[in-house]
Order: structure tokens, then sequence, then C-alpha cells
């Protein structure tokens, strides 16, 4: 049995991971994941994969994304002030609430969006509150972006700890997921999978050598959609042992 046939037949939770402005990569990947017909009953994510997870669960497809993406610039999360990080975050807010809902409330697929609770020093899974301001949470990298503060509370980036917002999701969940990597030679996937109970239910993409997409390289967009849409391709269509 190939797995796009085994995740035809069962229901699967789609988790897409943190990376260093990602989102690109990651639009590739759901693009291909639905070109095959292919529906999560849940979705989770982690910083840029939060971005991408927030899109879907608010009804955006990917071929949608995927042209909005590309029209994306600098404009649209540059604003720097004096805080605790270099971006205030409050452009890169407006740009997501083009794009994501509202409230998770209001959402078409559920949704889990993993963030860094700074005060408690721990992964919080956020089911619930204003979308756009959770996702920004979840994308805060530190020192990049201020802090953001939901309720009593201030909040980092989600893969800070949680890199596919994977906190609290049971060990009998089918998974697909896509894995960016964050740190040159970084073993992180190694080290999360092995760990992982259940491990045989969590199919997990990691895609190497992607080009990066990162401030002064988003032109970068279309080739790095493209090789994790063909990659994504040939790893849904791979065989089970």
């Amino acid at each position: 049995m190939k797995l796009i046939e085994q995740l035809a037949q069962e229901d699967f939770t789609l988790s897409l991971s943190s990376g260093y402005f990602g989102f690109f990569a990651h639009c590739g990947f759901v693009k291909a994941v639905y070109d095959e017909g292919l529906r999560p009953k849940l979705l989770t994510g982690s910083s840029a994969g939060a971005i991408v997870a927030a899109c879907l669960a608010s009804g955006m497809n990917p071929t949608e994304m995927e042209k909005e993406f590309l029209t994306l610039n600098k404009t649209n999360y540059w604003d720097p002030g004096i805080g605790f990080g270099v971006l205030k975050g409050h452009a890169f807010e407006e740009t997501l609430k083009k794009y994501v809902a509202a409230d998770f409330s209001n959402l078409k697929t559920p949704l889990r969006i993993a963030t860094y609770n700074i005060f408690k020093r721990k992964t919080e899974i956020f089911e619930q509150g204003p979308l756009a301001s959770v996702v920004r949470a979840s994308c805060s990298m530190p020192f990049y972006f201020h802090p953001v503060k939901i309720g009593r509370h201030h909040y980092w980036d989600g893969g800070i700890n949680d890199k596919m917002g994977w906190t609290g999701l049971p060990e009998s969940e089918r998974v697909l997921g896509h894995w960016l990597q964050s740190t040159k030679g970084a073993d992180w996937f190694e080290r999360a999978m092995a760990s992982t109970h259940g491990k045989d239910k969590r199919h997990v993409l990691k895609i190497s050598n992607l080009p990066p997409t990162g401030p002064g390289n988003f032109h970068n967009g279309p080739k790095a959609i493209a090789m994790a849409y063909e990659e994504s391709k040939r790893f849904l269509s791979q065989k089970l042992v």
C-alpha cells in the first residue's frame, strides 16, 4: 500500500514545522497534499508552519495561498521599534489578518498552534482566541520580533520547544508532516522522531537543500514551492513497509 492510499482511508493530522521564513516550502507541501485530494481532520503548526496551517484552517486553498505569498515583500513585516526584539510585529499581524479568520471559532478545520510562554518557560498550545495574534506569537523569533502579549502572558516562537506543534497530541494520532531544517547540520529531526512514541503512524517529510527564502531571498519563493511540491508528490507515493 502507498502512503497516499493509507491517508485516503484514515483520518490524519497535518503538521507543519517551524523554520526560518519557510512558509513558501510549506505551501508547496500542502499544495501537493491537496492536489491528491487528501484533507486533514486537524492541523497543527509552529512558527512558519503556523502561518500556513492557519491559512488552510481558515478556508484558503493552497493555490490561492501560493498566489498571495508570491506578492509578499519586506513592507509586509518590517516595522522596527524599541523593545525585546528588532521588529514590533504589528505590520506582520496586519498582513496575517488578510488571510486568516478573526478567531479560532470561525475555522473550517480544527487547528492547534504552538507558542512558547516566556514566564512559564514551556510550550502552550492555542485552540481558541484571536487567530492573527496567536500566529504572530508563534512566529515571534526571540530578539527578532517583540514578544506578543495574549491575555496576561507574553509569548515567543512556538518552535523554541515544539517544532511541529505536537504537544498534547495523542500518541495514536496518524500524522502527515513537513519538517523544515532550521540549523545547518542539525539532527533535531532524527532525535525528535526517535523519541516519538507510535512513530510508525507519523510520516514526516524532510527536504534537504531547499533554497533560502528569508529576508532578501523572497525571489526564491517560486523555486522553494516547486521543489517542495515535487518532493512531496514522491513522498506521498512511497510504498509503506
